[in-house]
């Protein structure tokens, strides 16, 4: 069964950026107000991008549909900081690195609520379809204040859709691997309530796993969404369901003479979700979120015991934040969240039956003095797995002028020991938390009106880390076989980042880049599948009411183990060239066209599996 690498181991809803008055608003903030969307994931409060504390990176609607991506992943390879690993071709395991952290370091969220598994392995993003997503924040350094568990390395928070005008909409989309989509949507909307239903579905053959070949894997996909909203005495409410299920097929581990042999599983995803906003008293906003997310798996075959491995994790969850404006220079927030993680699985013999509850409590102060601005963050969260944890996030951000600005910050998180680590193979129960602490200085420099430019210095230490051992003195009964789960790795990731962005009429760019070393502390060794250095740039340019794009991706060196020899490896650095086109024909009929891959480059994300070459798809979209 197939949980995660075995290799690499709020949703604050838009009322509410609405409903909150501009507190601590800054000269800089006026002046970019107007070019930079408001985001709310780094602090739960709503601020303009530049403003965000955090390093936070944002793609709207309009940047996803350009994409004409498949999943989620392939969104986010080009964000400054981003490592993509993928097994194989659509819906095969992916994992998201972000800033050089580990692949279960990043918190991963549907509208507020975190979709993390309890088990191995990160967030399924190879199954988040991207016609499903308005808008995707990306926050980068450890927010475990206001989040809790996994938030070390980043948040990334998807936003569902939720049209604010009655319409239809469809799209049908064909293309590489035999690549077929469909997708639908309808919404009824007026100025204080409506209702809206998002679907879609995917086909794909894939391709060989393996690099060496054989059979191709493929992958279907059926995804929807719908939403509700309302108001009624002064209380904003809404509802919302996201689900996802599918099939996935692919290879139980590749070597060409003992395995390659083709296994499929069954997957489903979803979220359920329900809220209320309220205003008790003037300058105070309280919602409140109960949430339901399951994570499941079931394998299509017997396992070597004669048995059909599953894994199952199911989260209530109760979420109560609350925003408090002392004024026009300080504004106060602090919360509750509330939740019991369940997980039932069994894999290749071991079976893992556990229930935990938890439960944290935050409190957060931005105050704004001028050009000066601070933020102060504190959070006790109880687990009853290990006990608890105090996490704190502190923030200093000087407007120098209407176009400069300073930003310095630091900031701890945790990761709990999952029931894998745990129970799994080689589990501990005894496991300690993974500690995180991050420092980080940021210049963000606007040039003109139309360009800006963002530079970042960080540094990310991580203690306690979970890694299996051997022991040699084990019995010989032992059914992990002398292999156990200790908390005994220690990482340190160093490095700069930078991203320009230039919006004109006639041309849209963004670069951006990282320097990162991310490594072993112990050993002084590389991280496997973190590139050191990596590149990318995206450019649009409007012909009329058309348009053509390119984005161009480069990735340097990078170790890992092979998936076939299980050598230590280092793989070649690549560089990948899409173009995109859109050719607007009225209103509501456009086709979407794209060459992914254009230069037809051979590289592998993951050591040993194939990556797709050039391909072709094309989209007809229709939006009323």
């Amino acid at each position: 069964m197939r949980c995660g690498s075995m290799i690499l181991n709020i949703r604050i809803r838009a009322a509410l950026a609405a409903t909150l008055s501009a507190a601590c608003h800054s000269a800089y903030a006026d002046s970019v107000e107007q070019l930079s969307p408001i985001t709310v994931t780094a602090t739960r409060t709503p601020v303009a991008e530049p403003d965000a504390w955090a390093s936070t990176t944002v793609l709207n609607r309009a940047d996803i549909e350009r994409a004409q991506a498949t999943d989620l992943a392939e969104l986010l390879r080009d964000v400054t900081g981003v490592d993509i690993a993928r097994n194989g071709g659509p819906g095969q395991v992916t994992s998201v690195f972000l800033r050089g952290g580990e692949s279960n370091h990043t918190l991963v969220l549907i509208d507020g609520v975190r979709v993390n598994p309890a088990t191995a392995g990160g967030a399924a993003v190879q199954n988040l379809s991207p016609e499903l997503i308005e808008r995707i924040e990306i926050v980068k350094g450890p927010r475990a204040t206001l989040y809790g568990s996994d938030a070390i390395a980043g948040v990334i928070n998807i936003i569902t859709r939720t049209p604010q005008r009655s319409g239809v909409g469809a799209s049908l989309r064909a293309g590489a691997l035999d690549t077929r989509e469909a997708s639908g949507y309808a919404s009824l909307a007026g100025d204080t309530s409506g209702i809206n239903l998002q679907a879609q579905s995917t086909h794909s053959d894939g391709l060989p796993p393996c690099s060496f070949g054989g059979p191709d894997r493929g992958y279907d996909r059926n995804s929807l969404t719908l939403g509700a909203r309302g108001s009624a005495i002064g209380i904003d409410f809404d509802a919302r369901i996201y689900h996802t299920e599918g099939n996935v097929e692919y290879v139980d581990y590749c070597d060409a003479d003992f395995g390659n042999n083709p296994l499929d599983q069954d997957f489903r995803n979803q979220v359920v979700q329900v809220g209320a906003s309220a205003r008790p008293l003037s300058g105070w906003t309280s919602q409140l979120s109960l949430s339901r997310m399951v994570d499941d798996i079931e394998q299509q075959q017997q396992n070597y015991l004669g048995a059909y491995d599953f894994v199952r994790t199911e989260r209530p969850s109760l979420d109560w934040h609350n925003v408090v404006e002392l004024g026009s220079m300080q504004r106060f927030s602090g919360g509750l969240m509330l939740a019991r993680e369940s997980v039932d699985a069994l894999s290749y013999g071991i079976r893992i039956e556990e229930d935990r509850d938890l439960w944290s409590a935050y409190l957060q102060d931005e105050i704004s003095l001028g050009a000066q601005h601070v933020l102060l963050a504190a959070s006790y969260a109880d687990h009853d797995a290990f006990g608890s944890e105090i996490t704190w996030n502190a923030e200093y951000r000087w407007d120098i002028s209407a176009q400069t600005q300073v930003q310095a910050s630091a900031g701890t998180g945790f990761r709990a020991p999952d029931a894998t680590d745990r129970f799994g193979f080689g589990g501990n129960p005894d496991l300690d938390p993974e500690q995180a602490t991050n420092f980080e200085l940021a210049l963000h420099q606007l040039i003109g009106t139309a360009q800006s430019l963002r530079l970042s210095l960080f540094q990310s230490d991580v203690d306690d880390l979970i890694a299996v051992v051997f022991d040699p003195a084990a019995p010989a009964d032992d059914p992990s076989f002398g292999f156990h789960a200790v908390n005994i790795d220690r990482y340190r990731n160093r490095g700069a980042e930078i991203d320009y962005a230039l919006n004109l009429d006639s041309v849209s760019l963004r670069v951006g880049g990282i320097w990162q070393k991310p490594e072993d502390r112990s050993t002084g060794e590389a991280l496997l599948r973190r590139a050191e250095r990596s590149a990318h740039a995206d450019l649009v340019l409007p012909l009329g009411p058309h348009e053509i794009g390119l984005q161009l991706l480069a990735v340097g060196d990078r170790p890992d183990v092979d998936a076939s020899s299980g050598n230590d490896v280092s793989r070649g650095g690549y560089a990948l060239l899409n173009l995109n086109g859109r050719l607007q024909f009225s209103s509501a009929w456009s086709v979407l066209a794209r060459i992914e891959n254009a230069l037809d480059k051979d590289y592998q994300t993951a050591a040993g599996f194939n990556q797709p070459g050039t391909g072709a798809y094309l989209t007809l979209r229709y939006s009323n």
